[in-house]
C-alpha cells in the first residue's frame, strides 16, 4: 500500500545521532507514513543502525551507496524514490520532537489544496540535544501566498522558513528537485521554486529539532562564507518580486535598497574567491541599487554596527 507520507533521511556518517532520528519517526501518530533510509557510503557504523531498525519494521526502507554521492545528490535520490503525496525530509541527526509531528505539518496541505509547502517552529539543539533557543521567525505573521514568502525572506536575507527536518511538501510540485548548484542556501532555493506554485501553511509550535555541531556540512559552508554568493544569485532571480514590493511603495522601497545592500556588501566583505554567477549578480544588482544608495547605506551600517554589536555583547552577558 502507497504511503501519504514519505519521510526521507538522507545520512552520512551520523550513526551516533541516527537511533534518536528513527526512534522520533516511529514514534508518530496520526499518520500514515512509511521510512526511506539513504546512506552516503559512510565510514562510521550507520550501516549497522539501520539494518538494525529495518529488521524490526516493515516500514522502513534503506539503500546503502557503496561510493558517495554528495549532499545534494543524495537528497535528490531520495525524492526519486519517495511514494507519498506528501513529502517529509529529516536529516540523521536531528528528529521530530512531538509525536504528531507529521500530522501537524500534513494538515495545512489536506485543508487547502492550494498549499504547497508547510514548515513550523523548530527547537535549535546542540550536539547532546539541549535545546539551546527556539527558531520562530515567522511567527504569529505569517505570510500565506508563497511569493510574499519568497519575499519576506529576500528582504531579511535569511531562510526564515526552516531547513528540511522542519518542512513538509507536497510531491507532485517538487519533480525538479534540488539545485546542485547551491550548497549552502540549497533548501532555501528549493523552497522559493515550490513557493512559485502555491502557498504557505506554519504551524508556530516547534515540531521538529535542529542540530548544531561542527561536523555538519553547514558549519563547512558557513567558513567559506558560500551563503553570501548563493544570496546573490537568489536575489537576482526574485528580482521581479523585489520590484513588485518596491512599487508599493514607502517602506517598501527602503526595504528593498537595504536588502539589496545587505547582499552586495556581505558578499564583497567576504574575499577570496568568487564564482562568475555571483559576480554578474552583483553588478546586476547594483546597477538595480545604484552607487549613491549603496554609500547612503554604507554609512549608516558603519554608524550603527557599533552600537548593534553592544547590544548583542549585552544581551550576551544578561544570558550567560
Amino acid at each position: 500500500m502507497v504511503p501519504r507520507i514519505s519521510v526521507l533521511i538522507p545520512c552520512f556518517n551520523q550513526a551516533r545521532y541516527l537511533p534518536q532520528a528513527i526512534d522520533s519517526v516511529l514514534a508518530q501518530r496520526d499518520a500514515d507514513w512509511d521510512l526511506l533510509v539513504s546512506d552516503d557510503a559512510s565510514t562510521d557504523n550507520s550501516a549497522d543502525v539501520i539494518r538494525t531498525y529495518a529488521a524490526r519494521d516493515s516500514r522502513i526502507r534503506f539503500h546503502l551507496h557503496t561510493s558517495n554521492l554528495g549532499m545534494a545528490a543524495n537528497w535528490n535520490w531520495c525524492l526519486a524514490q519517495a511514494r507519498g503525496s506528501y513529502v517529509k525530509f529529516l536529516f540523521g541527526d536531528d528528529f521530530f520532537c512531538e509525536t504528531d509531528a507529521l500530522a501537524r505539518l500534513a494538515e495545512p496541505l489536506d485543508q487547502d489544496p492550494k498549499i504547497v509547502l508547510s514548515s513550523s517552529a523548530r527547537l535549535i539543539v546542540d550536539e547532546s540535544g539541549r535545546t539551546r533557543f527556539v527558531a520562530n521567525e515567522l511567527g504569529i505573521h505569517t505570510p500565506r501566498a508563497g511569493r510574499d514568502v519568497i519575499v519576506r525572506c529576500l528582504l531579511e536575507g535569511k531562510n526564515l522558513i526552516g531547513e528540511p527536518s522542519a518542512v513538509m511538501f507536497r510531491r507532485s510540485v517538487a519533480a525538479r528537485g534540488f539545485d546542485p548548484s547551491f550548497r549552502q542556501l540549497i533548501d532555501w532555493e528549493f523552497w522559493a521554486y515550490l513557493l512559485e506554485q502555491g502557498d504557505f501553511g506554519y504551524i508556530e509550535k516547534p515540531l521538529c529539532a535542529f542540530r548544531r555541531h561542527g561536523a555538519q556540512q553547514t558549519a563547512a559552508n558557513q567558513r567559506t562564507r558560500k551563503g553570501e554568493d548563493e544570496g546573490l544569485r537568489l536575489q537576482l532571480k526574485y528580482l521581479s518580486l523585489l520590484q513588485n514590493h518596491r512599487n508599493q511603495g514607502g517602506g517598501s522601497r527602503q526595504a528593498m535598497r537595504r536588502a539589496l545592500f545587505r547582499g552586495i556588501y556581505f558578499a564583497r566583505k567576504k574575499g577570496g574567491v568568487r564564482t562568475h554567477e555571483s559576480r554578474e549578480a552583483e553588478r546586476a544588482l547594483m546597477r538595480e541599487l545604484n552607487a549613491g544608495w549603496y554609500v547612503a547605506h554604507w554609512l549608516v551600517h558603519r554608524i550603527t554596527k557599533p552600537l548593534s554589536n553592544l547590544g548583542k555583547a549585552l544581551q550576551r552577558g544578561r544570558s550567560s
